[in-house]
């Protein structure tokens, strides 16, 4: 395939996102503020459950910690409230960042909350505490995975309408290269995956893709602007 007819290609077929149904919504908001002709799919393959999580439990001096943006809902409870996240400021870009970035702002003397997930990749919780933080773990949401890939999307990729498929996490990639039919994986091959990470790529190896691309940081920005890149305007 020239590189003329590659371009062709890519920027009029379909952009695949797999984030939570809620987030996919907002996410296909913000590429379609940048450029309305991108053409997307929805397959949702985490579900986001919010769990239920006393307030007042929360020590009244403590300062938030979250790693996922599926925390937010909770931070944003707490407006007032000093918080850490991946991406809150330009060096945090992931977890060593973020404990960096506690390491050099919070005085230990101050307890933190880390509002997670129910599953974690990390256990940042321990890692803070063998450096002398006092912390507390809420769990504020279950991620749950999807039964099967919606049937537009398998459909899309069938009839080779498909250009990219997002994913901002290795454990969304894990859950997509295992729910994909077999009889779908030589469809991917004109496909190129979107990755927020090089552990997004590691988990979508067994899948054979034209290619995987990787945003130049781990935020949801940097991912909207690899898009913005890939289906650039004439």
């Amino acid at each position: 395939m020239s590189a003329d007819k590659d371009q062709h290609y890519y920027q009029s077929h379909k952009l695949v996102l797999t984030r939570s149904a809620a987030d996919c919504h907002a996410f296909a908001e913000e590429i379609l503020a940048i450029n309305p002709r991108v053409d997307m799919v929805f397959s949702p393959i985490l579900d986001i459950e919010t769990v239920d999580f006393d307030i007042d439990s929360l020590h009244p001096d403590a300062a938030l910690v979250t790693t996922s943006k599926n925390a937010d809902d909770m931070r944003r409870r707490f407006a007032n409230v000093p918080h850490y996240a991946i991406g809150g400021a330009p060096e945090i870009q992931d977890v060593a960042g973020l404990i960096k970035h506690i390491e050099a702002h919070h005085d230990k003397a101050r307890p933190l909350a880390y509002l997670r997930g129910h599953d974690i990749s990390f256990d940042l919780a321990h890692d803070l505490t063998q450096k002398g933080y006092k912390i507390e773990e809420h769990i504020v949401y279950k991620a749950n995975i999807a039964q099967a890939i919606t049937p537009e999307c398998l459909a899309a990729i069938d009839a080779g309408h498909v250009a990219y498929i997002s994913f901002f996490s290795a454990r969304t990639a894990a859950a997509f290269a295992d729910l994909l039919p077999e009889a779908y994986h030589a469809k991917l091959k004109p496909i190129k995956a979107l990755c927020l990470s090089a552990g997004v790529v590691n988990s979508l190896a067994k899948l054979p893709w034209q290619d995987c691309l990787v945003t130049p940081n781990k935020t949801r920005a940097a991912m909207v602007e690899l898009i913005q890149t890939l289906y650039e305007s004439d």
